[in-house]
């Protein structure tokens, strides 16, 4: 945990600087303005284009990537994702389907975070921007995952949020420790 605050603090300068879905507002207004009713619909509709889009940012990255331990932090975080978005989408099937805007709030942050890197794969830096964006995605995940155990009502969607909050920080602290070559 003493490398989550570090970590977490750099994704938000980084969130801000990039425009990430971090920092940005209408995120978080759809969570905040979500009904009761609703809300479980929301949270796990945002997450299915940010958990594609962040499998979507490792694929981009993997052939680019020559550390062999980030090679398999990627990998490992891609299997994660393609998990989870099936779970994910079997609780939204039940819930009775997805929230399109909400979707689209998500993607069009999830494109600039694609488009970001794009800019400098093949590039030295590459590495860098990488862990950047997908810091500030597993910061983003924590985050919604938090206010979806605050609001959430459903048992389902509240282990899965736990396991997505819980995840994410483990997730996040094994990044940095592969950024330092530990």
């Amino acid at each position: 945990m003493r490398l989550l605050a570090p970590l977490l603090t750099l994704a938000l300068a980084l969130g801000t600087a990039l425009g990430c879905g971090f920092t940005n507002s209408q995120i978080w207004l759809a969570m905040r303005e979500a009904s009761d009713q609703s809300f479980d619909r929301v949270y796990l509709s945002m997450l299915v284009p940010h958990y594609a889009s962040m499998h979507k940012l490792g694929e981009e990255y993997l052939p680019y990537a020559k550390d062999p331990a980030m090679k398999r932090w990627v990998e490992g975080m891609m299997a994660d994702r393609r998990a989870r978005l099936e779970e994910i989408n079997r609780l939204l099937k039940n819930l009775g389907g997805d929230k399109p805007v909400t979707k689209e709030i998500m993607q069009v942050e999830m494109d600039a975070d694609l488009d970001q890197l794009s800019l400098d794969l093949g590039k030295p830096g590459v590495r860098d921007t990488f862990a950047n964006v997908i810091s500030t995605n597993l910061a983003t995940s924590v985050n919604l995952s938090q206010i979806a155990l605050q609001r959430s009502k459903n048992r389902a969607v509240l282990e899965l949020a736990r396991r997505i909050r819980d995840g994410e920080t483990k997730r996040a602290e094994q990044l940095q420790l592969v950024m330092l070559g530990r």
